[in-house]
């Protein structure tokens, strides 16, 4: 009986060789692989039914974002991130007293880390993996489970050598160290690295801390109602309570009025100019809280509040340079900051109130009017 071959079966015996070969370059391929990001973070798929229609699965859970995709789950320490032409790899950390001593060996000048904040190092190596020799340049910042973005250029302090270059070259590397300020004590500690050349870049984040994850707490935040306080103009928020939103929660804490607003605006800035005749300076302290449950972050900054005289109208704010902290933040879901705003009014002005309307969102979302108190 003559055994018959199969013409599929007989190519595979001719091509066995060849398959090995290719088995181990794919297998090389995911090794490789396994050590990037990978972007955005995947769902389950859903299944069609007896039907034939495919229909969503609300028992299915959701698949885990994808290393790198979230602050959930991070880029683990030491390996390589990915976020459009950069690779970024952390190479070393230190924080605290350790950090702070590799800070002022690198310049007497440093100050100390003020109260309530400690320092944080990061040795990294950056590679722009581009061909094209025009610069680009890498956002690399800091979060923790403050929730609050912490920015490299707000430590205040030159860092040791060599220090890291985030605007590279096509093919160029740097390796080096960058300096922040952060949140005493603060945890699950990650870096938020962005391509700036890309438009509305996704965020990638790395690991500083072993098993750093943070999470949206959305029972927490589904629990806080907006109110009807601060909603109208002839009934502001009374100051030191809070106004709350959709997205937002605020608070007037402290206001500084005339020479006394001068002198701190003065031993903030030198150069700062007194304000023009016949109008005072008007600092104000306020707190700021983002409830919304969005996973990425959202700026909040002096631009968000303007001063309204008794009728209603606008009065421009100055510019200055204001004291810290300035009302200059990007927060996640959970994220409180206080900061200072500049303003300035006639100095007879009366009935002065705070508007508060973040960049995104209608009025009636998150618009809240507050009073300055002080009899004004």
């Amino acid at each position: 009986m003559t055994e018959h071959t199969s013409p599929v079966r007989h190519i595979c015996k001719r091509l066995g060789p060849l398959w090995g070969i290719l088995c181990l370059s794919f297998l090389a391929l995911a090794c490789r692989l396994g050590d990037l990001a990978v972007m955005p973070p995947t769902t389950a798929v859903p299944t069609p039914t007896e039907t034939g229609q495919i229909e969503p699965d609300l028992d299915r859970p959701i698949a885990a974002a994808l290393p790198g995709s979230s602050r959930e789950n991070p880029i683990p320490v030491g390996k390589m991130a990915v976020t459009g032409r950069f690779e970024i790899t952390l190479l070393q950390s230190l924080r605290g007293d350790a950090a702070w001593q590799e800070i002022h060996l690198a310049n007497a000048n440093n100050a100390p880390a003020p109260e309530g904040w400690e320092y944080l190092l990061v040795k990294v190596r950056v590679i722009n993996t581009d061909s094209d020799p025009q610069k680009r340049y890498l956002g690399l910042h800091v979060t923790g489970d403050g929730r609050i973005v912490h920015f490299s250029f707000n430590s205040g302090v030159v860092s040791p050598k060599p220090p890291l270059a985030t605007s590279l070259s096509g093919l160029e590397v740097s390796e080096g160290w960058e300096a922040y300020l952060i949140h005493l004590h603060e945890g699950n500690l990650m870096l938020v690295a962005n391509d700036h050349t890309i438009y509305d870049p996704p965020s990638v984040y790395l690991a500083v801390n072993e098993g750093a994850s943070i999470t949206v707490d959305r029972e927490t935040m589904l629990r806080i109602n907006p109110t009807d306080l601060g909603v109208k103009r002839d009934d502001p928020t009374p100051f030191g309570q809070t106004a709350t939103g959709e997205d937002w929660q605020v608070m007037v804490m402290d206001v500084v009025w005339g020479d006394a607003a001068w002198e701190m605006i003065l031993d903030t800035n030198q150069f700062n100019n007194p304000p023009p005749e016949g109008m005072v300076y008007i600092l104000a302290k306020v707190r700021v809280r983002y409830i919304g449950l969005a996973e990425d972050q959202q700026s909040i900054t002096t631009q968000a509040i303007t001063l309204l005289d008794g009728s209603g109208e606008e009065i421009k704010s100055p510019t200055v340079v204001s004291p810290e902290p300035k009302l200059f933040f990007h927060l996640y879901a959970g994220g409180e900051v206080e900061g200072w705003i500049v303003l300035q009014a006639p100095a007879e002005a009366k009935n002065l109130t705070l508007y508060f309307q973040p960049t995104y969102g209608a009025p009636t979302v998150n618009g809240r009017y507050l009073s300055l108190g002080q009899g004004r």
